[in-house]
Parts: C-alpha cells; sequence; structure tokens
C-alpha cells in the first residue's frame, strides 16, 4: 500500500462515507447500537475478561486500562461501520475501492474500529495517506484520539483472539494469542534508563 493520492486515500475516503451514512439505517435494522460511553464500557469488559485468563501481560493490561479510563478519549460521536473490516473485505479494481464485503457485524459504534487494521499493518506514511483522506471527507470531525483508539482497537484484537481461543477450548490458538500480546508488551513496554548510566 502506497502514500499519496491513490488506493490509500481511496481507502480512507471510503470509510469515511461508510461513517456518513445514516445511523438510522443501522437502527431500522435492528442492529447494535452503542453511545461512546457504552462502547467504552464493552472494550472494558473485554480487558477484564482477557485478564483473568492469565494470559496477558501486567503492565500491558495497566496500559490499557489507562487509555480505558481516560475520558477525554471517549469523547466521540458513534458512527455507523462496518465492525469486522479487514483487507479480505475490501475489494479492488483498477487501483481503486471497488465494494467492501462482510456487513454481518455492522452497527453504530466507535468509528476508530475500522481504521485499526490499517493503521497497525499499514506503512506509516500509508495510514498517514489513509487518515488525511478519511479527515478531509467526513463533515462532523472533532475526535482528536481518533487514532488512538483505532491502535487500541488493533491491540484489543489480539485480547479477542485469546478469548475466543479460551471459549473454544483451543490450546493453539490461547498459545498463539499469548506470544503476540507478550511480543506487544514488548514492544509497548516504556523504557527503563538506569539513573546511574543517565547521571553518567
Amino acid at each position: 500500500l502506497e502514500p499519496g493520492p491513490g488506493l490509500a486515500a481511496d481507502l480512507g475516503r471510503c470509510i469515511a462515507a461508510l461513517h456518513e451514512l445514516p445511523v438510522a439505517v443501522i437502527e431500522s435494522l435492528g442492529l447494535p447500537v452503542y453511545s461512546a460511553d457504552e462502547y467504552r464500557r464493552r472494550r472494558q469488559s473485554e480487558v477484564d475478561e482477557a485478564a483473568r485468563t492469565g494470559h496477558v501481560p501486567p503492565t500491558l493490561q495497566a496500559r490499557w486500562e489507562s487509555q480505558l479510563e481516560d475520558v477525554s478519549w471517549w469523547r466521540f460521536r458513534p458512527t455507523v461501520v462496518h465492525g469486522d473490516l479487514s483487507a479480505e473485505r475490501v475489494l479492488v479494481a483498477d487501483g481503486e475501492v471497488a465494494g467492501i464485503l462482510g456487513w454481518s457485524q455492522a452497527m453504530v459504534a466507535d468509528p476508530a474500529d475500522d481504521l485499526a487494521w490499517l493503521l497497525v499493518a499499514a506503512p506509516a506514511d500509508a495510514a498517514e495517506s489513509i487518515v488525511e483522506a478519511y479527515q478531509l471527507r467526513r463533515t462532523e470531525l472533532t475526535d482528536p484520539h481518533l487514532a488512538d483508539r483505532a491502535m487500541l482497537a488493533g491491540e484489543l484484537a489480539l485480547a479477542r483472539w485469546l478469548l475466543f481461543g479460551v471459549r473454544s477450548g483451543d490450546a493453539a490458538v490461547v498459545a498463539d494469542a499469548a506470544g503476540m500480546l507478550a511480543d506487544l508488551d514488548a514492544q509497548t513496554r516504556p523504557v527503563e534508563v538506569d539513573p546511574e548510566v543517565e547521571a553518567g
């Protein structure tokens, strides 16, 4: 995925157009509709349940809890979201988005969720193009923590993978998720500086 006005920007515009759909579309279909605080509490429940498995490193759990408790992060206007957006769901033709598949998880919730897979997987410069095009296409966007929540949503996907393994009794999935959570913890843990080295 290259940065600039091509596919990356088109992805941003398409996701923004999805998020501009009337909430009434989802309501009329009887699909889930969450307020910002309800959705934040839903995420907190996921973290609590994952932590009870004993496979979430304590420093990672503490960081997630801190982000979930920071109310400034969770002041957003819920929108229509796809709910399960990934590369496999996006049809591309001639360098443009031609369609989006798999709408069974659609709901009104946090728009950051639909950006999570892109911000986690795309190169940083392409992610910047996606977010810029997205923000230009949105008509009402005062959401300074959109990218922060998208990154958190990408991380919490690992917690959901862990919970899937636990619920289904699949030891291989549990081990895979636990390994990825340990890697994430190692990558995101603050670097401790030895005071003697810093002074010297």
